[in-house]
């Protein structure tokens, strides 16, 4: 496809002639989550411009996606880039912006994006923090919990949440917002300790989708202890603000204390459940 082709993809130096194309290199980092008492592995999927060939590459999902990447290729000279981490929604994976996360990478940007442990909480919540891992797709594996258990799953987590903006938040601080600055940390760390480093500390950016938007939210501002300076900009894609709204009078929010940028993507009238006080809007985070 042409659209959004630019002429020139290359990097701004005298040296870059060569076109930017998207590589991908697979990490892991060890999380102790100090609520499980437990060690994660975060498995997670890194995008960055590099001027070797690709090749077909597949990324394992529900639905295997076939594409064009470099793996295991070597970093674009020109840096530092800035990064964009994205967050996945519910259940899902890093592989998710992977489309994306190839175009941005080829217009000099590097993408991280991790696999967050995200758990079944049973029938009544009951295991918010000690559920089992479950998952549509993993960062290399197809499929780790069957399709029918993860969908009694999934509307579990959903009728708890809907009901409780406290079970909701709760589950972010357990789950996904601690480990969202530690892995930027580790990111940081090896670009640190390389020879020349390769991101650009002051540019750093923030995406989610669904429960990866409502992760988003959480890290730049509305959750007290968890606010990360270092996100310079955010972008929220049909984000779940629910955790952030009183669950009395959905107009009471802490969205107001955003300072942020942000870019919102979403459905103007899409409708959540929520906390007895029927459909309402998820665009009553952009409304804030």
């Amino acid at each position: 496809s042409s659209i959004g082709q630019r002429e020139d993809r290359s990097l701004a130096t005298a040296e870059a002639a060569e076109e930017i194309n998207a590589g991908l290199k697979i990490m892991d980092f060890e999380y102790y989550n100090p609520d499980t008492q437990k060690t994660e592995k975060l498995t997670t999927a890194v995008w960055y411009p590099t001027y070797e060939i690709p090749t077909t590459y597949i990324y394992h999902q529900t639905q295997d996606f076939i594409s064009q990447v470099a793996y295991e290729s070597s970093l674009a000279e020109g840096g530092p880039y800035s990064m964009v981490f994205f967050v996945h929604g519910g259940y899902a994976s890093g592989y998710d912006c992977a489309y994306y996360a190839e175009y941005l990478a080829s217009y000099g940007y590097i993408v991280v994006a991790p696999d967050f442990i995200d758990v079944d909480i049973g029938v009544n919540g009951e295991d918010i923090v000690t559920g089992n891992p479950a998952a549509f797709s993993r960062i290399g594996q197809q499929q780790p919990t069957t399709f029918i258990e993860l969908e009694k799953v999934k509307n579990a987590l959903v009728n708890i949440l809907n009901i409780s903006p406290e079970q909701f938040l709760r589950y972010l601080d357990v789950h996904r917002l601690k480990q969202t600055s530690f892995v930027i940390d580790k990111i940081l760390e090896v670009s640190r300790e390389s020879t020349h480093p390769f991101i650009k500390e002051d540019a750093i950016g923030l995406m989610g989708h669904s429960m990866g938007g409502s992760t988003t939210l959480g890290k730049i501002g509305p959750h007290d202890g968890q606010y990360d300076n270092r996100i310079k900009a955010a972008g929220l894609l049909a984000p779940n603000p629910e955790p952030f709204i009183s669950s009395f009078d959905p107009l009471v929010t802490s969205l107001d204390q955003i300072q942020t940028p942000i870019i919102f993507m979403m459905g103007e009238n899409d409708q959540m459940s929520f906390a007895g006080l029927g459909n309402t809007p998820r665009r009553i985070a952009y409304d804030q």
